[in-house]
């Protein structure tokens, strides 16, 4: 490995210089793209703003557009900010300015959409791939450079800008290729969408090994049958997706003629969706990751996997490389082997944080020996070599026979501009009913109006979802992780 290559810059002219005529891109309309032209078309959008700007957008379709735009960004010592263009105006406009970008790149179809964000109309395809004569010299990126800004949805019922550094990137890139090899002659299929770190992985561990990309048309997603022959036409050798797809394609049963790697990602993969495919295809994988720890942290072999009696689904395996895994309590202490906790995340892996450092940074907590680590807010376990998902910690609790997740109340609850933190708990009265109590904090110190809240509450939720009572707290008691100690709070008792 060379190490001077530390930085996606770095990696992808590495790739250029080496094989120039590879194609580096097939586009939603089968035209392919080498990797000089994708070069050639990342240095024009680059001319056309120049160089150092912190935060860029970008709101447009996928195509090779849209990935010539986020090389030139990352080339310019810019973070990119990717938004999809079906998501509804106030959203994007939303996550673009708590993003703080410096303007936003785009096709003309959108401009009206982010008037207000500096929009910069990108050239087509032909104009292009003319390249730029005078195009700046790339930035002098460096490792810990921001290279992406994801927002994503949380568990707490909100979506939050995590902070990707290259080096982060680049870890990743190499952990991968240590353990599938993926390079020229491999084509992976781009079938998510810009929000996902699924497609982070898409992007750069085929970019940046000298494989091809082939895009998914944005028409052919959710239907697994036009995937799959998409995938059969531009010779898809390696896919990642949720495990919802991959049950799918089994139970079609049908797989692209050259595929010989999947990598499942979601909550679980159970023997039953891989029960065909695990036949019919070299090797099918299962992987744990969140955004904040830049896309995953563990994966593991599950085609040739027995599991242990009892077992109904796959362990999330063994820590890629650069990667540790701890399974802590709630005093960031480890637990014994085969006893649960949560599982956290140390490593190379571990991103800068979130863009709004008041969102739920306690998930980002310092161990003992001073070393950073991102707390899953997962349940789980080891024997000391593989690691066990077992349930997430905010686990739903039933309200008149129906499910409520304390992270949608909660959520609710911070949306009352009068709220600066809150949480959610459920308590059980002397019939064995469960009710529902909400503790906060105020942003003044003025007493809240509970009728007032209780509104608010109601206009957001199902009335099943709404507290039965509030309590006004000075602060919140927390853990040494930093994170709320329900077990402290007060408890409320109802007859």
């Amino acid at each position: 490995m060379n190490t001077s290559l530390n930085t996606i810059p770095a990696k992808f002219r590495h790739i250029v210089e080496a094989m120039p005529q590879e194609t580096a891109v097939i586009d939603s309309d089968f035209k392919t793209y080498t990797y000089k032209q994708l070069a050639d078309m990342a240095d024009a959008v680059r001319s056309s703003f120049g160089k150092n700007h912190r935060r860029v957008g970008i709101l447009m379709g996928h195509g090779i557009v849209q990935i010539a735009s986020i090389l030139a960004v990352i080339e310019a010592g810019g973070a990119y900010v990717a938004v999809e263009p079906s998501l509804p105006g106030e959203r994007i406009r939303r996550i673009f300015s708590e993003a703080g970008v410096d303007f936003v790149l785009t096709g003309k179809a959108n401009t009206d959409r982010v008037k207000d964000f500096n929009p910069h109309v990108v050239a087509g395809i032909e104009e292009l791939l003319k390249g730029a004569d005078n195009a700046p010299v790339a930035s002098d990126v460096r490792p810990d450079t921001n290279a992406y800004i994801l927002y994503t949805a949380q568990r707490s019922g909100k979506r939050k800008g995590v902070i990707v550094d290259n080096e982060n990137v680049v870890h990743y890139v190499n952990a991968f290729d240590h353990e599938f090899r993926l390079g020229p002659g491999d084509v992976m299929l781009q079938s998510s969408v810009c929000t996902y770190d699924t497609f982070v992985e898409e992007l750069f561990v085929t970019l940046l090994s000298g494989a091809t990309l082939a895009i998914l048309p944005e028409s052919n997603r959710g239907d697994v049958r036009s995937i799959v022959d998409f995938a059969e036409r531009t010779g898809v050798t390696a896919v990642s997706a949720f495990t919802s797809m991959i049950s799918a394609t089994n139970q079609l049963r049908r797989v692209p003629s050259k595929l010989r790697l999947i990598i499942a990602n979601g909550e679980v993969l159970t023997p039953g969706q891989i029960s065909w495919l695990k036949d019919k295809v070299n090797a099918i994988y299962f992987s744990y990751g969140l955004s904040e720890i830049t896309v995953r942290a563990a994966w593991m072999r599950c085609d040739n996997h027995i599991l242990a009696p009892g077992a109904t689904v796959y362990p999330i395996g063994r820590p890629i490389d650069g990667v540790e895994i701890a399974i802590l309590n709630e005093n960031l202490e480890p637990v014994a082997p085969f006893e649960p906790g949560e599982i956290c995340i140390l490593g190379d892996g571990v991103a800068r944080g979130y863009v709004n450092e008041s969102d739920d940074t306690s998930s980002f907590a310092t161990m003992p020996d001073g070393r950073r680590v991102y707390l899953t807010g997962d349940i789980g376990t080891t024997d000391g070599k593989i690691f066990y998902f077992l349930r997430h910690a905010d686990e739903d609790v039933e309200i008149e026979g129906r499910k409520v997740s304390y992270r949608e109340v909660e959520s609710a609850l911070r949306q009352n501009p009068d709220i600066d933190s809150g949480v959610v708990c459920s308590f059980t009265d002397t019939k064995g009913k469960p009710y529902l109590v909400a503790y906060f904090t105020a942003k003044r110190s003025s007493v809240l109006s509970m009728a007032s809240l209780k509104r608010h509450m109601k206009s957001l939720l199902a009335w099943f979802k709404v507290p039965e009572f509030y309590i006004q707290m000075g602060s919140l008691p927390r853990k040494r992780n930093g994170k709320v100690s329900l077990k402290d709070l007060p408890r409320i008792f109802k007859q």
